[in-house]
């Protein structure tokens, strides 16, 4: 499965940081070097923007990194001819961005500089654009064509990735390198046309080749039925198919000596590998590929369904070799295996340490056995009948992309030796309603919990001292968040379009953050007394005081009606959940009420004190 790393190019940080003096006119600010003006950040309202030609009577040359990053009620821009560059990130989640003019002396369109620009429905790249970074259009959803001019020699990585409504694309002469994965997933692309004098590319039936058609580079994904290799193919680069769902059949030929990782994965109707009999490198057996001595199993076809069982000649199964199986219910092992396992129809090394794949089919409630130590990188992928997992203390880390679109998965327990939740570990879980972060964890990848739609609230323990960027991104039903006291920094978009987000609750010294950690969300940030670096605002939000007391010394403290209740005082319509235990030399704290402090007051009585020998009370962020 490949995915973009999506970090921006730590380069062009510490060039940004070089460009002195910032200066500010009107809705920008900007950077003066060798008497060019590079724009640095936009502070406009938004709407229509054409971006001036001059600024202080010099000429705007470059939109610099990250200028318009997350301008979420930016809808057009007009980008003038005196600007040659467009920086890494430059439009990066516009996502109310519909058209954008370039200018005629754009030669560069940098890395992620229009990434999810989810609206973006028409771009027209002048004739001086010589490059387009890696996932410059990459999620531009709503683009629906694309022409590249004859002036552009080089496509970067998914740079067009995920574009979903792109139907054609055509290669122009000048281009002379273009990475295997462009045009990654773009499901209703159905030709790639490349000008027949382009001297390094080529195409065949609509599908993207090297000059000698030796190596096959991009299938378009909405290609359909049985689809052939032709003979003299050589290589077949990564991710070729990946998300070719309409395809049924691949035949491979006898020439094919080399297969990128991923390069079937995820084509869920795809019924049969063919691999030619005499072919030198590869074989496939009962439709599904693997190399020639079936030493190595590399992909199980999409459609794969029911139960499949491995045979004991395997000792080595790629990474990819289950995802996109969206119908198998059951992975068994030939018993005369030394390498795997399977239990209950799940794969496990021999030693049933790594958890290595769950089946997408198989659905409920599943425990991970007590051997466990390791959840594999993607081992519960798009398991979207799963419903709750529970880990076992034995386990220490979530692999990368671990649960990633476990859409039904509505509970997980973390067990307290887990102290590493990979990259992607939980993304688009929407289901997902709490998750219980314990206190062993001490790092949480990018996009660990990306789009969990359904997460109301959660609490980052102590033990983890940074978090990275797009973390809980579009978790449109968090309300609050607790950060523990050891965070020093978070990251870019970390909490950016959590709509319903109102209360960030820190429990130590302001972070670092840019001005997108908490995203544009109407958030308030409560601090401790006692704890530093905080002012008025943090990361363009709001702070208050986190001064929450009871008041013991008015006449409704204590036991009024047959209740037990106090006064609340602290921030003016903060929230704060009491909660009760009976034992404090091994407490166990139960919520009791949430409460919320109108004019900075509020009410609290329990009505079941009289239930206990003792009752003891503390406050909580909620």
């Amino acid at each position: 499965m490949q995915r973009g790393l999506r970090w921006w190019s730590s380069l062009a940080w510490i060039l940004a940081l070089l460009m002195r003096p910032i200066a500010v006119e009107a809705q920008y600010a900007y950077a003066i070097t060798n008497s060019t003006v590079t724009i640095t950040h936009y502070t406009g309202p938004g709407g229509a923007v054409t971006i001036p030609a001059t600024i202080a009577g010099l000429p705007v040359t470059s939109i610099g990194m990250e200028a318009f990053f997350y301008a979420t009620s930016l809808t057009n821009v007009t980008v003038p001819d005196s600007v040659s560059s467009i920086g890494v990130g430059a439009f990066s989640d516009c996502t109310s961005l519909t058209s954008v003019t370039l200018g005629n002396s754009v030669t560069n369109i940098g890395d992620t500089a229009f990434f999810s620009c989810i609206s973006l429905a028409g771009l027209a790249i002048p004739n001086s654009v010589m490059n387009i970074g890696f996932e410059a259009f990459y999620a531009c959803s709503s683009l629906t064509s694309v022409t590249i001019p004859s002036s552009v020699t080089t496509i970067g990585s998914e740079a067009f990735g995920w574009c979903t409504r792109l139907t054609s694309v055509t290669i122009p002469m000048s281009l002379t390198s273009i990475s295997d994965d462009a045009f990654d997933s773009c499901a209703n692309l159905s030709v790639i046309t490349v000008d027949t004098l382009n001297p390094f590319y080529s195409s065949l039936a609509g599908v993207l080749f090297n000059k000698s058609q030796t190596t096959l580079i991009q299938c378009p994904a909405a290609k359909a039925g049985t689809y052939a290799v032709p003979n003299g193919v050589t290589s077949i680069a990564a991710s070729t198919f990946h998300n070719c769902n309409s395809l049924t059949n691949v035949t491979i030929p006898n020439s094919v000596t080399n297969i990128g990782e991923s390069a079937f994965e995820s084509c869920a109707n795809l019924n049969v590998i063919t691999v030619a009999a005499l072919n030198p490198v590869y074989s496939s057996l009962a439709g599904v590929l693997f190399n020639k001595s079936q030493t190595t199993l590399i992909q199980c076809p999409g459609a794969t369904t029911g139960t499949y069982v491995v045979p004991n000649s395997v000792t080595s199964i790629g990474r990819y070799a289950f995802i996109g199986c969206p119908s198998l219910t059951a992975i068994a092992v030939d018993p005369l295996s030394t390498s795997y396992s399977s239990l209950a129809g799940v794969l496990f090394n021999n030693s049933q340490t790594t958890l290595i794949k769950y089946p997408a089919a198989k659905a409920g409630t599943y425990a991970v056995p007590n051997s466990v130590t390791s959840i594999g990188d993607y081992a519960f992928i798009s398991c979207s009948r799963l419903t709750s997992v529970t880990l076992p203390n034995s386990v220490t880390g979530i692999g990368v992309g671990a649960f990633n679109a476990c859409t039904s998965l509505t509970n997980v327990t973390i067990a307290n030796s887990v102290t590493s939740i990979g990259a992607y570990a939980f993304e688009a879980c929407i289901s997902l309603a709490s998750v219980t972060i314990p206190n062993s964890v001490t790092s949480i990848g990018i996009f660990a919990f990306y789009q969990c739609t359904s997460l109301a609230s959660v609490t980052i323990p102590n033990s983890v001292t940074t978090i990275l960027d797009r973390t809980f991104e579009s978790c449109t039903s968090l309300t609050t968040a607790t950060i523990g006291n050891a965070i020093t920094n978070i990251g870019s978009l970390a909490f950016a379009f959590c709509t319903d987000l109102t209360s960030v609750y820190f429990k130590g010294n302001a972070p670092a953050a840019d001005s997108t950690a908490l995203g544009n969300e109407n958030a308030t940030v409560y601090y401790l007394p006692g704890t530093a670096g905080w002012g008025a605002t943090f990361a363009g939000r709001p702070t208050s005081l986190w001064n929450l007391q009871v008041q013991t010394g008015i006449a409704n403290f204590g036991v009024r009606t047959n209740r037990f209740g106090f006064n609340i005082t602290g921030p003016t319509n903060g929230v704060v959940v009491v909660e009760a235990c009976t034992n404090l030399a091994s407490p166990i704290w139960s919520p009791l009420q949430t409460n919320t402090l109108t004019g900075g007051y509020a009410y609290f009585s329990d009505p079941q004190w009289t239930n206990y020998p003792g009752r003891f009370y503390r406050l909580h962020s909620p």
